[in-house]
């Protein structure tokens, strides 16, 4: 069985030392990839969906595993009965579009990471798992 709990914990102690000692350029890769963690962890634990039922979804909706793991995981947060739940979900869609978007410009472009991008990167990651905490 996976923690993904651990791993998520690990990946963001990852990208924090990494802003903390300048090493921006793998910031928002880590942040990205800890919040992807708990997002799978709901995925397979709350919703309790297979690694099949998500091939299965990606190409019966014609979207990437990522897509379809997060659009699941914030359904599952806006259909908590928590008052803000709607706010929170809508909250962790809006920053983890950011996050990812910072993500694909770092792994993808040859653009380099300043230290305003780290700090966003890290600070997107700390609002989207603390909220995802939340539900889990």
């Amino acid at each position: 069985m996976v923690d993904y709990k651990a791993k998520q914990n690990q990946m963001f102690s990852i990208a924090k030392t990494l802003h903390e000692s300048s090493g921006y350029i793998c910031v928002p890769h880590s942040a990205y990839y800890a919040c992807m963690q708990l997002i799978m962890y709901i995925w397979y634990y709350k919703l309790g969906k297979t690694e099949t039922e998500l091939h299965q979804l990606s190409q019966k909706e014609r979207q990437k595993s990522h897509n379809v793991l997060s659009n699941y995981a914030i359904s599952y947060i806006m259909q908590s009965k928590k008052s803000s739940a709607r706010m929170d979900g809508s909250n962790v869609r809006n920053k983890m579009i950011q996050l990812k978007s910072l993500r694909n410009n770092y792994d993808y472009k040859e653009i380099e990471v300043t230290y305003d991008d780290s700090k966003k990167a890290t600070d997107y990651a700390d609002d989207i798992i603390k909220t995802i905490k939340k539900y889990i």
